[in-house]
């Protein structure tokens, strides 16, 4: 009798900036920080791994917070978290992603942002 061993892997949460002229930018998955001069910043979550047809469907459940606190985004577009930062400091963004269609599904993603509105981008 022989057995085999199926290990699961778990999702993949991956942040992009999507930039208001030129879309969410691919070719830069922010991995841990970000700097930015600019007085807005918009993040967007993709699930990778995960058993949804895409990053918009209603079985995925998209929670952020900023530095810690629970935070709100629009209905129609949870993956997508907009900051208007002011001033010069560092905020903790984090999104959890949830699967509600297959049990246990779940990624997260942390990245720390490093913001001077103060200068000229």
């Amino acid at each position: 009798r022989r057995t085999l061993a199926v290990g699961s892997s778990g999702g993949v949460a991956v942040l992009y900036e999507s930039h208001p002229l030129f879309g969410v930018l691919f070719e830069n998955a922010i991995r841990n920080s970000i700097n930015t001069s600019s007085t807005e910043l918009s993040l967007i979550a993709f699930p990778i791994f995960f058993s949804a047809n895409s990053r918009a469907d209603n079985t995925l459940l998209y929670t952020w917070r900023l530095n810690g606190q629970r935070t709100t985004t629009t209905a129609d577009n949870q993956g997508l978290l907009t900051l208007r930062p002011e001033g010069k400091g560092v905020a903790k963004i984090e999104v959890d992603i949830s699967g509600t269609k297959a049990y246990l599904e779940r990624a997260d993603s942390t990245v720390d942002i490093s913001f001077d509105t103060t200068r000229t981008p």
